[in-house]
């Protein structure tokens, strides 16, 4: 058994001296404290035999502890890892005396579970005269970090690979074939009148439509090519080495073929066809986007002439002329005051008051009417345009909390979107600062918002400047979270204080079976990582209800109204 004087170097002399208390009692809060102690503790000797353990490491591998004495600990690992995993461990413990991981245990009835491990080599005189360990089952923890992981690389509806894992395949079979002769083709499909099929048969029967024709799909391809789906009825897939330009039309035509076959549903038969784009690299563009970009614009051409499926040609360039001449257009929106800023209300999920409200921006068009911000805004990166609009936006936006705190009106936070061009802007803490200034505003007011997809280009730098943004007062959020960008890494490292669930989980989260896993899994990861969680494109009582049985904080959506002028507020 150990010495006494080898226990107090465990750490368990850490029970200081207390007036009243004699070392009898020491002794016993001692025990009480490894008897009690929620994580696995172990002691063994120099030679890794058990000397005691506490119940719930007894609990952690399901065996009393009487049989556990005597047993080497080392028999309850697994051979999910290497040998060499455990000697490095054990190469660690001699050098450091101390070595804190993660591994797979096994416990008595065979069943396995990840745990964080702790172990300490206590010496005595430069010799090991045992070891301490230290067990916390993360089972839970495991189950939600792999459902998210899943969500981020699939479509949940489908099971097929989402926007993200596409982009990264693309990008890395493009440059798998630059300087070859080899070529690739990404084919961009759309299902002709779709929702059709969702207003005749209902969303959940929709969905089940979307399901067989990403089998259809899948079923059509090699092995070594790609299937996505993007989101909606949109779908595209990647052919890698692609011969000649003959095969990627072999293709269209199969998947033309396939998802035209008939479907049967319950009672009905339906079917459907689709218009498929075709572009390829080298021949039509090198750079991945752009590569995708030829396609949708060829799947365009295809809907307008009624072909089930079209090559990318330069005669599309109309399309690009068209992006131009609306690039112009936003040139003078600015100037001619034709954009606007609409809020939309943001609700406590448990007593329905109005909390905070969405900064969204709108042009209307002095002859074309509303534009969409998911043409515009685009546009508006890609000229550089949203810097100037991007401050337009939150000089507006600061003075109308001007005006509403002069009216006597609740301090509401206000939500006001980042794009990654702004992210960028070496002087946006100092503009925002003296916005804030020029107007009075606390910067408690403002809430400001990114996507997944720009922590994960901008890494560094998002930190940077998020991180600066929160010295300064302002809250953070983190827009869109799950649609397939970013790793969880990211979630724990940014120095966020609000989740947005996106739309598309919210979407059919009372439609379908374990439809609110994945909105359960975000709020309670959330949570334990000190987060609020605002849920968005709230529609039906039914999501508000199933959301707020989720333990979300906050929610959005048409529900409870849609975007409007600052007026409609107060």
């Amino acid at each position: 058994m150990a010495s006494g004087k080898c226990i107090e170097k465990a750490g368990l002399e850490s029970v200081q001296e207390h007036e009243g208390l004699d070392e009898g009692g020491r002794l016993r809060l001692r025990d009480a404290i490894f008897q009690h102690a929620e994580h696995g503790l172990v002691i063994a000797d120099a030679h890794w035999n058990i000397l005691d353990a506490n119940p719930a490491f007894g609990r952690m591998i399901e065996r009393p502890i009487p049989e556990i004495l005597g047993a080497d600990l080392r028999s309850f690992r697994t051979e999910r890892q290497a040998p060499a995993f455990f000697e490095k461990v054990e190469a660690t413990l001699r050098e450091e005396g101390r070595w804190t991981g993660e591994v797979w245990m096994k416990a008595d009835d065979g069943r396995i579970y990840p745990a964080v491990v702790t172990l300490s080599a206590v010496r005595e005189e430069g010799a090991v005269c045992f070891y301490t360990a230290d067990f916390a089952d993360i089972t839970k923890r495991k189950g939600l970090e792999e459902d998210l992981a899943f969500a981020h690389s699939y479509d949940r509806l489908t099971d097929l690979p989402n926007r993200g894992v596409f982009q990264e395949q693309l990008d890395d079979a493009v440059h798998r074939i630059a300087g070859t002769d080899d070529a690739v083709a990404v084919l961009f499909l759309g299902i002709d009148d779709f929702h059709l099929v969702n207003e005749a048969f209902g969303y959940g029967l929709g969905d089940r439509v979307l399901r067989i024709v990403g089998e259809r799909l899948s079923e059509t391809v090699r092995r070594e090519d790609l299937v996505a789906r993007l989101g909606g009825d949109e779908f595209v897939v990647l052919l890698r080495d692609v011969q000649q330009r003959g095969a990627a039309a072999v293709v269209a035509q199969k998947i033309s073929r396939a998802v035209g076959e008939a479907i049967q549903l319950p009672g009905q038969e339906i079917f459907l066809s689709t218009r498929i784009g075709v572009g390829l690299c080298p021949d039509d563009e090198t750079h991945p986007e752009a590569l995708v970009r030829c396609a949708a614009a060829a799947m365009t051409r295809a809907k307008d002439e009624g072909r089930p499926w079209m090559f990318y040609s330069v005669d599309l360039e109309h399309s690009r002329q068209a992006r131009l001449k609306l690039g112009s257009d936003l040139h003078r929106a600015l100037e001619r005051g034709e954009l606007a800023v609409h809020y939309q209300p943001i609700f406590d999920a448990k007593t329905s008051e109005l909390v905070a409200c969405e900064a969204l921006l709108r042009w209307f068009h002095p002859t074309d009417g509303p534009i969409s911000p998911v043409r515009f805004i685009p546009v508006a990166e890609a000229t550089g345009l949203i810097r100037p609009i991007g401050r337009w936006v939150i000089d507006t936006v600061a003075s109308q909390c001007a005006r509403w705190s002069a009216a006597a009106l609740p301090p509401w936070k206000i939500a006001v979107n980042l794009s990654a061009t702004q992210l960028g802007e070496s002087d946006l803490l100092d503009y925002v600062a003296q916005t804030f200034d020029r107007h009075g505003v606390a910067p408690e007011r403002f809430e400001f918002e990114v996507t997944e997809s720009v922590m994960v280009e901008q890494v560094d730098r998002a930190i940077s400047r998020l991180t600066a943004l929160k010295e300064l007062g302002c809250s953070l959020a983190i827009d869109d979270f799950g649609t397939g960008y970013s790793s969880l890494s990211y979630l724990k490292t940014f120095p966020a204080d609000v989740v947005k669930i996106d739309r598309s989980f919210v979407k059919d989260i009372d439609r379908e079976e374990h439809g609110d896993a994945i909105a359960g899994a975000v709020i309670a990861l959330a949570h334990g990582l000190g987060m609020k969680v605002v849920g968005e494109g709230v529609e039906t009582e039914g999501q508000r209800r199933m959301l707020a049985d989720q333990g979300c904080d906050r929610l959005q959506g048409f529900l409870f109204g849609k975007p409007g002028p600052a007026q409609e507020l107060g």
